[in-house]
């Protein structure tokens, strides 16, 4: 999927990946100010991780 057809749901800052089974993951951080755990990963692309509810940005600095 290229960058220009994804649409970005949302920021998640201080990013962190969380296994929640075998080859499973999930990740947890803040979305607008809030503390925010994702749906299971479905894919990631550079940044971007990809959910079955849609596709958000990641950072794991802290904004």
């Amino acid at each position: 999927m290229s960058e220009g057809t994804q649409r970005i749901l949302g920021l998640i800052t201080n990013a962190r990946f969380i296994d929640i089974g075998s080859y499973r993951q999930i990740v947890g951080g803040t979305l607008e100010g809030k503390t925010f755990y994702s749906e299971p990963i479905d894919g990631i692309d550079g940044d971007v991780i990809q959910t079955a509810s849609g596709n958000y940005r990641f950072s794991r600095s802290i904004h």
